[in-house]
């Protein structure tokens, strides 16, 4: 499969080690409707909300998680602790990040897909 999807553009595997980190249970817009197709794009639309972190739409977000090189997968719940730009001073996203670079877990990419993604890192 080439990894293009008609209706979301480019979804295909990077087939490297990926860790997927993302908030959820957040209102976000999901999609606009057009009452009037024909007064596109002069039109206000109405936003059509759903899951995600704030900012960007669950299913979008969701992506990586099914491809075959993804390593691991964290969640964040809520706004405190998953909203999109918050996200980066959760101590829980923090402390993954640091066992992710120092393997302290031993996180399950090594098994997974061979080697860490830091394994030629040098800090």
């Amino acid at each position: 499969s080439s990894g293009i999807n008609a209706e979301y553009g480019y979804l295909g595997d990077p087939g490297v080690p990926v860790h997927c980190f993302n908030g959820k249970d957040i209102k976000t817009t999901s999609s606009y409707y057009y009452t009037k197709q024909r007064d596109f794009p002069d039109e206000i639309p109405t936003d059509i909300w759903g899951d995600g972190d704030g900012t960007v739409p669950r299913r979008s977000l969701k992506v990586c998680h099914g491809w075959q090189s993804t390593c691991s997968v964290q969640e964040y719940s809520g706004e405190k602790l998953g909203e999109h730009g918050k996200i980066l001073d959760n101590p829980a996203f923090i402390q993954h990040i640091v066992d992710i670079v120092t393997d302290a877990k031993k996180t399950s990419c090594t098994d997974k897909c061979g080697s860490t993604p830091v394994d030629n890192l040098t800090l």
